[in-house]
């Protein structure tokens, strides 16, 4: 996708990428602060994926979810090597890369949870709808 883009789009990515960077250089970071916005939209991402687990109607609604973000983080390290070359590989190298180490496995993990969870919701109400079906005889 990031090869298809027209030139106007891909111009527009880079310069809010490159205001991004100009930003960046200028302003004091706060690192604590980038860190609890993170916790809270990473939190956020799990709280979404704990609510689709609840029924198994939406378990399907998981699988998209993480193919969307798949989608995201494919798109921008292809976006950033594809603009920015080597700069680009150095960015994605200290600032993509390392959160996503730990971002990754944690959300494969937690929707695999959550999608087991919602097969066995699924499963119990197969069994508790065969149960009542039937009838006994005494």
């Amino acid at each position: 996708m990031a090869k298809a883009l027209d030139s106007n789009s891909k111009q527009s990515v880079l310069v809010y990428i490159n205001n991004f960077f100009q930003i960046i250089s200028n302003e004091n970071i706060d690192n604590v602060s980038i860190f609890l916005r993170s916790i809270k939209n990473n939190g956020q991402t799990l709280l979404l994926i704990l609510l689709l687990c609840i029924t198994y109607i939406g378990v399907p609604l998981i699988f998209i979810f993480d193919s969307f973000k798949g989608f995201i983080l494919g798109f921008t390290i292809a976006f950033i090597l594809q603009t920015m070359g080597a700069k680009g590989l150095l960015f994605l190298f200290t600032a993509v890369i390392p959160q996503n180490i730990i971002y990754v496995p944690c959300l494969i993990i937690a929707s695999a949870i959550a999608i087991e969870h919602g097969f066995w919701t699924f499963k119990k109400s197969l069994q508790k709808n065969s149960f009542l079906g039937k009838k006994m005889d005494y």
